[in-house]
């Protein structure tokens, strides 16, 4: 052999240098296509746990609006409630005293 021909060993070497040097070149795009992924990821979920939080006062307080009305009403107009009672309730007793059955459906009342 020539001293200025290249061996084997020089051609391995240089073979593996060319491999590691495109590996080094295209290392950066395949890092920032994934950190472009996670990314894109990660602000999808965020998205969607935002719009849960955003959705889930309004969800509750369509759920419960129904019951608060109610009992707005029942507590705004509790005494005429209580008179209407007391008064369903004196008609009985009055007629309990007078000795007439109360007739509630097929079932006689005292």
């Amino acid at each position: 052999m020539a001293s200025g021909s290249p061996s084997l060993s020089d051609f391995i070497s240089s073979f593996f240098d060319l491999v590691s040097d495109f590996f080094g070149a295209i290392g950066p795009f395949f890092i920032t296509v994934s950190d472009l992924v996670y990314k894109t990821i990660s602000m999808m979920v965020a998205a969607f746990i935002d719009i849960i939080e955003g959705l889930s006062p309004k969800f509750f307080s369509a759920i419960t609006a129904p019951a608060n009305g109610i009992m707005a009403f029942l507590t705004d107009n509790i005494h005429v409630i209580s008179v209407i009672v007391a008064a369903i309730l004196g008609f009985l007793q009055y007629k309990k005293y007078q000795g007439t059955t109360v007739m509630v459906g097929e079932k006689k009342r005292i």
